[in-house]
């Protein structure tokens, strides 16, 4: 149904910015503390995959401990991501995240949405929310598709994101993907597809 996912870096810093229109000044300044950007750069990639797993292990422990939605557990999948942490919001047999064919989210996924955005509003990156359906298409003639359904409940769950505690900055990017990118590879119509 919804894959709300933190955008890995962070929007860059006006002084990253002026550092790039000078490359000698970045490099004076290499030198001068004996720093390897290498080094650097792999330690920065370490903490926030740390961050990222301290951020799965909240949203799962404050899953857990919600009475009424602890029974969602099997609907959320988190993992982390080469773009970062990915928080999948998935379809299953008996409990989809959305009513067929509609873009009107049922109450327990806004509840869901609202244990996502509590973790993801304390880190500092933008989010990407996507929106994704099985290959099952509409009736013969008609006009709205997977296409728009997938944008529409991407943007439904941007929204739920934003009332919550999101500010509209932090949202890089939301986008349908239809079934372009199947939950289960090469299975368009699984039940756990529509995301």
């Amino acid at each position: 149904v919804t894959n709300v996912q933190p955008i890995s870096a962070p929007q860059p810093q006006m002084a990253a910015k002026k550092g790039a229109e000078n490359p000698q000044a970045i490099d004076q300044f290499v030198k001068n503390n004996n720093l390897d950007i290498q080094q650097l750069e792999q330690q920065l990639r370490e903490q926030e995959k740390q961050r990222f797993e301290e951020a799965k292990a909240e949203l799962e422990k404050k899953l857990a401990g919600n009475e009424k939605l602890a029974e969602l557990s099997k609907n959320l999948k988190i993992d982390v991501t080469e773009e970062g942490l990915r928080i999948q919001l998935v379809d299953q047999d008996g409990r989809p995240m959305f009513p067929s064919g509609s873009d009107d989210m049922f109450g327990y996924t806004k509840e869901l949405l609202g244990l996502v955005a509590d973790v993801a509003q304390d880190m500092p990156n933008d989010l990407s929310v996507r929106g994704h359906t099985d290959a099952h298409p509409f009736g013969p003639g008609a006009s709205y598709t997977n296409w728009e359904l997938s944008a529409d409940r991407a943007n439904a769950s941007r929204r739920v994101l934003s009332e919550k505690a999101i500010p509209q900055e932090r949202i890089a990017e939301v986008m349908g993907k239809a079934a372009t990118e199947p939950f289960i590879e090469d299975d368009t119509y699984d039940a756990k597809t529509p995301r």
